[in-house]
This record gives C-alpha cells, structure tokens and sequence, in this order.
C-alpha cells in the first residue's frame, strides 16, 4: 500500500499499481485537491465533478464539471456513465476512482452499468450514514452496493473516518464514515486475513478527535 493525498482528511491508502492508469474520476470537491495534485505527478489526469462548488482548489491542473454525479441527467446533475463517456475514449479502462460524495455514493454505485464499473482498476469510497445500518431499508440498500462491488473488486483497505463518530449494534464498533479501498478482481493475485488495523501509513482525518480502532469483526 502506498498512501496518496493530504496526510489527514483527502489521504487514502491505495494498492501501488498506478501502473497503467491514464486517468482519475473524482466526484466530490472538497478544499484541497492533494489527492488529484500528487496523481498527476505520475502521469494520470483527473476528472473531477461537484455542484457545490465553482471548482477544485487548483484550477489549472484538473478537467472541472460543476454538476453532482447522481442516477439521472438534469440541467446540474450527470450519471457517472455519461461523465466518462464525454470524458475517455470508449476503449480506455483501468481508471483510478475517488468517491466522497456524502452519501450520493450508494445511488451512483448502484447506477453504474457493469461495463464501466469493470473498467475502474482501484476505486476508493468513503461510506457514510452507517448509523443507519439498523434501518432495514438502508442495510438493504447498502448489501446491494456491496455486493454488485463485489462481483467486480477485492476490498483492499478499511480505514474508519474519525469525523463523525460511532455507533454500536450488538456491541460492534461501527464508524459512522468508512473509507474502504477496492481492487479490480483482474489484479489480484491471492488473499490473506489481514492480522492489524490500522495500517502504518493510516493517519487520523480529524487531528483533534479521538481515533476509532476497529474491532477484529471488521478484518
């Protein structure tokens, strides 16, 4: 693993197999663009897209869509497949995708055809309101985006966001915001049970708060 972005929130460990990838699809803006900054010193160019904003931290160096990545087109919205098919020619694949959209994640993972989700090599996502994960209708929707990922990826790396919290079910630690790295199934060679949570080059998101640790249930 290496670790790619801002050295608290916007970082993410990622597997080192950057190889190949021409491009990074990075829906959500936020402050910094740390992530997309330290990519484009090996080579790939980022796409990146938000309503929210007029745009990433550092302009000059991205390709900007101000609309939300959402299931369906509207004056300021666009679906993930028509953001890469205006994007990439339609033969490229093996692209770098970096998700933090505040919860939008579970209605764009589910949207994405197939066919371009198998062209992502690493995609890294952070989950949110698991909170919610008692609620049968959002545990519902949320073992549908994990399983329709994992017809497709290997989880890679967990790593729980220190923004927002905890939450207990039947005595499990759950954070409420969970960054989980996936790797293209293509890719991965063999398996094994990882022994320790966190990972060296895992760092705090928020400096000041409490870290969460995760309990063996998780790995």
């Amino acid at each position: 693993l290496i670790r790619i972005g801002a050295k608290g929130d916007g970082g993410y460990l990622i597997p080192d197999l950057l190889d190949e990838i021409k491009y990074c699809f990075s829906p959500g803006v936020g402050q910094i663009s740390e992530f997309e900054a330290q990519i484009k010193k090996r080579g790939i160019k980022s796409f990146l897209a938000d309503y929210t904003v007029e745009g990433p931290a550092a302009e000059d160096l991205f390709d900007f869509k101000k609309k939300f990545i959402k299931s369906f087109n509207s004056e300021n919205s666009i679906t993930f497949d028509d953001w890469i098919k205006s994007s990439v020619d339609e033969n490229e694949k093996n692209f770098l995708v970096q998700m933090d959209i505040e919860g939008s994640e579970y209605e764009v993972i589910n949207s994405i055809s197939n066919l371009n989700l198998d062209r992502v090599k690493i995609i890294v996502i952070e989950f949110h309101h698991l909170q919610f994960l008692s609620n049968e209708v959002f545990l519902e929707n949320f073992i549908s985006v994990l399983k329709k990922l994992g017809n497709y990826f290997e989880v890679n790396h967990i790593h729980p966001n220190n923004c927002c919290g905890i939450t207990k079910i039947d005595e499990i630690i759950i954070p409420n915001v969970l960054e989980v790295t996936f790797l293209n199934k293509r890719f991965v060679k063999n398996k094994s049970n990882i022994k320790i949570l966190p990972n060296l080059l895992d760092v705090k998101n928020v400096n000041k708060k409490k870290d969460i640790i995760l309990s063996h249930h998780w790995f």
